[in-house]
C-alpha cells in the first residue's frame, strides 16, 4: 500500500514538472519569436524610401505571426 502511494506521488511529481518544462520550452520560444519580429531588419537601408521599408517589414510581421 505505501508502495503504491509513494508511485502515485512520484507519478504526479513527473507530470508536474513535464508539464512546467514544456511551459517553459513554450515562453522560451515566444521569446524567440518576439525577438526575431523586433530585430526584422530591412534589405533596403535607403533613408528615401522609409515607407517602403515599414510596409515590408509590417508585411513580414505578419506573416510571421500567421505562422506561430
Amino acid at each position: 500500500m505505501e508502495k503504491e502511494s509513494n508511485l502515485k506521488t512520484i507519478e504526479y511529481w513527473r507530470k508536474l514538472f513535464s508539464n512546467f518544462s514544456d511551459g517553459l520550452l513554450s515562453i522560451k520560444e515566444s521569446l524567440n519569436n518576439f525577438i526575431e519580429v523586433l530585430t526584422i531588419v530591412p534589405k533596403n537601408s535607403s533613408s528615401s524610401s522609409s515607407s517602403q521599408k515599414n510596409s515590408s517589414g509590417g508585411a513580414k510581421l505578419v506573416k510571421r505571426l500567421k505562422k506561430s
